[in-house]
C-alpha cells in the first residue's frame, strides 16, 4: 500500500524565504540603479567631449584652407573665405549636438562657439559637463578676448586655439 504524502513533507518554497529573496533584490536594485544612472551622465560627457574634438578638427580643416576661422558655426555661411567654400564641406553641423540639447534642471546643455572677430585668428567652442572634474581647456594661450569663459564652477569642457 502506498503511502500518502501530507502537506508538511511536499516540496517547495515558504513564504518567508519568498519575502527574503524578494528583499534582496530590492536591496541590490537600489543599489545598482543610481550607478547606472551616473554611468549614463559620463556617456553623455564622454559623447560631448568626441564632439568637441570633431569640431576642433573641423574649424582647423577650414583654417587651413581659409587662413581665417569661421565666424560663425552655420553650415551655410561662407563666414567671408574666398571662393565656395563652407564649414559644412569639412562638418555637417546640424547633426553635430549636445547629448540632451536642451535646458535640464536649470542648466542648458548645448555647444557654443566663439571666434575672436578682430582678424578670426582664434576660436573657442564649448560644453557643459553633467559629471565634470574641473575644467578641461587647452585654449588658454588667447585669454585676451576670452577669459573666464570656461567656468570650473560650471563643469565647462573648452577647446580652441
Amino acid at each position: 500500500m502506498k503511502k500518502q504524502k501530507s502537506a508538511f513533507t511536499m516540496r517547495g518554497f515558504t513564504l518567508m524565504e519568498l519575502m527574503t529573496v524578494i528583499a534582496i533584490i530590492g536591496i541590490l536594485a537600489a543599489v545598482v540603479f543610481p550607478s547606472l544612472s551616473d554611468s549614463k551622465a559620463k556617456a553623455r560627457d564622454s559623447e560631448r567631449v568626441t564632439d568637441l574634438g570633431q569640431i576642433a578638427i573641423a574649424v582647423e580643416l577650414y583654417y587651413s584652407t581659409c587662413k581665417e576661422y569661421p565666424a560663425t558655426f552655420a553650415n551655410a555661411a561662407s563666414n567671408g573665405c574666398t571662393g565656395s567654400v563652407k564649414l559644412e564641406d569639412f562638418i555637417d553641423t546640424s547633426t553635430v549636438a549636445d547629448p540632451i540639447n536642451a535646458t535640464q534642471d536649470g542648466v542648458t546643455y548645448t555647444y557654443t562657439y566663439a571666434v575672436e572677430t578682430t582678424n578670426y585668428s582664434s576660436y573657442r567652442i564649448q560644453a557643459v559637463l553633467e559629471k565634470g572634474g574641473g575644467v578641461l581647456d587647452n585654449s588658454s594661450s588667447v585669454p585676451s578676448w576670452n577669459a573666464g569663459i570656461c567656468d570650473k564652477t560650471a563643469n565647462e569642457y573648452c577647446k580652441g586655439r
